[in-house]
């Protein structure tokens, strides 16, 4: 458990490397506004997200 992770939308560029990898399917595009965003009410905080974004936006 590495806590509650967040993204940082200055540097994310909306690639869903972590919507693909995400274990709980915690992440994923909201279709409104096209961006990625976390549902906490699934997120086990396992820090997947974190260790495999590739430009370091979820922290």
């Amino acid at each position: 458990m590495l806590g509650k992770p967040v993204i940082d939308y200055a540097i994310c560029n909306n690639c869903a490397t972590c919507v693909d990898l995400c274990l709980y399917r915690a992440i994923y595009i909201d279709i409104v506004d096209g961006y990625v965003k976390i549902d906490y009410k699934k997120c086990r905080e396992c820090g997947v997200c974190i260790k495999i974004c590739p430009y370091g936006a979820i922290r």
